[in-house]
This record gives structure tokens, sequence and C-alpha cells, in this order.
């Protein structure tokens, strides 16, 4: 049975999980097991095989079952549960409860990257009662391979293009805005698995009367978040090819650009600043969070492999010209995403806050709320 754990055991994971991954992940091997330290039916792993829970740890599920909680997103994780695939990661701070052995299966995406799982497992006595099933009509069980389709659109307002990996819009527009789609979003049922899909794309180019690029990753079974770092395989496999496909786009394709942004949402901010920044942007927009230096998150940094975490040091958007509507509220003033002190030598950076509560409906987060004209963030620009 599967059951919605609701962090019992630690009241704020969401927040504690950072030093967690200090404290004990960072310090650790993978695919070895560790007793925490505070606790003596808890136990930390980092799960980059393929392995039972029995393999994990030395139990008896006749008298105990096991919460497992994970510290970040876990996309190459799937759990093989009697014959049933699936991955959790679209509530990926939240834990799971097996009564039974389950096996931990490991895949690497087709482009050989992965996002390192670090697990946390916690027994419990069998008849310890938890609050409800984590699985139900509004958080369904997503299994393993969601079914992705490639589907045109069905009326084109304008003249598109698409890549595995991209989609561009000409508009015949001297203004190019360019789209980083990175983060949860690939988790949501019923969202990405038309890999022609690119939100807001269209609408951007219709509210902003602009060319748009948008990128995005290939295939929901086939995603690791590094943060456009390792670029959009296989259309680009680095943020410097990505920087050289714009340029290409740019010249052959959208030759009357004069004005040139990118922008994203989520975790494609930091795309956004990291390619603006390169080519020089007449602006960055980032809505909902600003990242800076990937490095500053312990959560954000564990999304890459040891042999990749150089590549994540660097501190960017100290140049470009930005223009950022942050959320303020206490999680991501904590311990989430605001690096704007690190770029704080930048003239032409400006940040506004917004809190959750003030975003206006039917808009989920501030870049919806700006596109719906109920909050006057392009008219400056566009």
């Amino acid at each position: 049975m599967i059951y919605n754990l609701r962090k019992f055991f630690i009241p704020d994971w969401y927040n504690e999980r950072h030093k967690i991954l200090e404290d004990v992940f960072f310090k650790i091997q993978p695919n070895t097991t560790v007793k925490n330290k505070n606790h003596d039916n808890m136990f930390h792993r980092i799960v980059n095989e393929s392995c039972s829970l029995s393999d994990i740890l030395d139990i008896d599920f006749t008298v105990n079952k096991v919460a497992i909680v994970s510290t970040s997103l876990i996309p190459q994780l799937l759990f093989n549960y009697k014959g049933i695939k699936f991955n959790t990661s679209h509530r990926f701070w939240e834990g799971i409860v097996f009564e039974e052995n389950v096996l931990l299966e490991i895949t690497r995406t087709v482009y050989g990257m992965l996002n390192p799982s670090y697990m946390t497992f916690v027994v419990l006595p069998k008849d310890y009662k938890l609050d409800d099933y984590y699985f139900n009509k509004v958080n369904p069980l997503v299994k393993y391979p969601i079914e992705c389709t490639v589907e045109k659109f069905e009326k084109l307002k304008y003249d598109y293009t698409f890549t595995e990996t991209s989609c561009i819009i000409n508009n015949n527009s001297n203004v190019t805005v360019i789209i980083f789609v990175e983060g949860g979003v690939y988790f949501l049922p019923d969202t990405m698995q038309n890999m022609y899909f690119h939100p807001y794309a269209e609408i951007i180019a219709n509210r902003l009367k602009c060319n748009v690029i948008s990128f995005r990753h290939d295939n929901q079974n086939n995603y690791a978040c590094k943060f456009g770092i390792k670029g959009y395989p296989p259309l680009t496999y680095s943020n410097l090819e990505t920087v050289d496909y714009i340029k290409t786009i740019l010249r052959t394709k959208l030759q009357q650009t004069k004005k040139l942004y990118t922008m994203s949402w989520c975790l494609g901010v930091y795309d956004a600043l990291s390619v603006g920044e390169q080519l020089e942007c007449n602006s960055v927009w980032t809505f909902d969070f600003f990242l800076s230096n990937i490095k500053t998150n312990n959560v954000f940094y564990s999304y890459f492999e040891s042999n990749e975490k150089e590549l994540a040091d660097k501190t960017i958007g100290k140049t470009v010209p930005i223009d950022g509507l942050i959320l303020d509220d206490e999680a991501s003033i904590k311990n989430w995403y605001l690096n704007i002190d690190l770029v704080t030598e930048n003239k032409y950076a400006k940040f506004r806050t917004i809190h959750h509560s003030d975003v206006t409906k039917p808009a989920s987060n501030t870049l919806e709320m700006c596109l719906t004209k109920n909050y006057p963030f392009f008219e400056k620009y566009i």
C-alpha cells in the first residue's frame, strides 16, 4: 500500500533537506546505506544503481513497513511495485510508504545523463497510522513509460519550425524572445506529453507580437534536469552549443531581429541568464525566482554528478540587464532561490517582489499574470 507520508518525521522537510544534503549526503559514497545520527530508524543512501528495498535495509516486512522520501528530483528512479513502474518526482518532497519489497530501478537517459537519487528511509511499525492515501484523483499515479506524442497544431497562426527540442515562431517581428522550459512542469500529469508543446510560446508570440525561440527536453521519460548546462539533446549538448544554435536561427530564419530577450520561470531562469549574458541581450526576464549560482542551493547542486559539479560553480547575471519579478515568501528568502546579492554590482539588474496571494487569478504564476495584462511588466519593452 502506498500512503501520503505528510513529513511526519521531519516537520519541515522542504527546508531541512538542504541541511541533510550538507551534513550527510555530500559526505557519503553512492550505493552505501548509512544510519542517521539522531534517529535509529532512519537511514540514508544515494541510490545510483538498481536495487531492491531489501538490499538497502535489513527489514522484516511482517512487522515493519518503510517510508521513503526523496531529497531532490529523481527522474531516473523508477519504483517497480508488483510489476507497475512509476516515478514520484512530480511530488518529490513528499514521501511514500511500502509494506512489501519494491525494486528501485535506475536508468540513465539515452544521452547518458543522471540526476543522483538522494533517498531517506524510515522504518515504521506495521500498524503505524498515516493520514491518507498518497495517490488519489488530485495526485494520480503516473505510470512509466508516459505515452508521449508528436502532434502538429491543427491551426498554425504563425510560421512554425519544430525540432525534437525547439520551437521557432516567425512572427515577422524585429523582436525575438527566447524561452527555456525547465523544472517540475515535466512531472505534471497531462502537460508535456506532446513533444511539440512549448508552454507560453504561442501566447507570448501573440501577446507581444514577437518572434519566439523555445527550448524544452524531448521526452518526459528521458528527462534529467541540468539547468541547460548540458544543453537540450539531441539538438545541443552544452550551453555553448545552445548559444551557437540560437545565433544560427537568428542568422538564417529571424534575420529581421533587432531586439533580443531571454526569459524563463522556475528552474529555467538559470539558462535564461546564462544564454542572455552570452548573447548580450537587451534584457533577461525572470519570473517567480532568481538563480544566479547553482552552488548556493544544495538541492539544485545535488542534481549534478561529481564530474559535472565544476560546471555549476559559475556566478552568472553580473553584466546583462535583468528585469525580475520575484515571489516574496518566507521559504524562498530562507533557503530557496534568491541570489540577488550575487549581482549587486550589476547596475542594470532590477527586481520587483510580489507575494503569492497577490498573483491575480486565474494566473498560477507571475509570468501568467503578466501575460494576461494584469501586471504592467512587458509594456516598456514591447
